[in-house]
C-alpha cells in the first residue's frame, strides 16, 4: 500500500483541504473526492507531501541482480551497500 496526498485546489473552486489516501499501486486513481467537501473537480495531487516508499530486502536485490546476470561481486557491493 502507498500514500498519495492530495489537495483540493481553492484555484479550481475547493477548500483548500490536504487529505491523504492510502491504495495500492496498481489501483491507483487520481479521481478522488475531497473528505471535507465532496469536491471531485478541484482535487489534484499534492507531490509536495509525497514521500518515496520503495523498500527491497538484500534477498530480493540479489534475485533480480541474478535475472539482470550481474556478476557476483556487483551484487555483493550493491547489497552491502543498501544494507549501511
Amino acid at each position: 500500500m502507498t500514500e498519495y496526498s492530495f489537495i483540493c485546489d481553492k484555484e479550481d473552486g475547493g477548500c483548500g483541504n490536504v487529505f491523504i489516501v492510502t491504495m495500492n499501486r496498481n489501483t491507483y486513481t487520481s479521481h478522488q473526492a475531497c473528505p471535507k467537501c465532496q469536491q471531485t473537480q478541484a482535487v489534484h495531487r499534492h507531490f509536495q507531501n509525497d514521500t518515496p516508499t520503495i523498500c527491497m530486502d538484500p534477498q530480493t536485490l540479489g534475485m533480480r541482480a541474478e535475472k539482470n546476470k550481474m556478476s557476483r561481486e556487483a551484487q555483493q557491493h550493491i547489497t552491502e551497500k543498501h544494507r549501511q
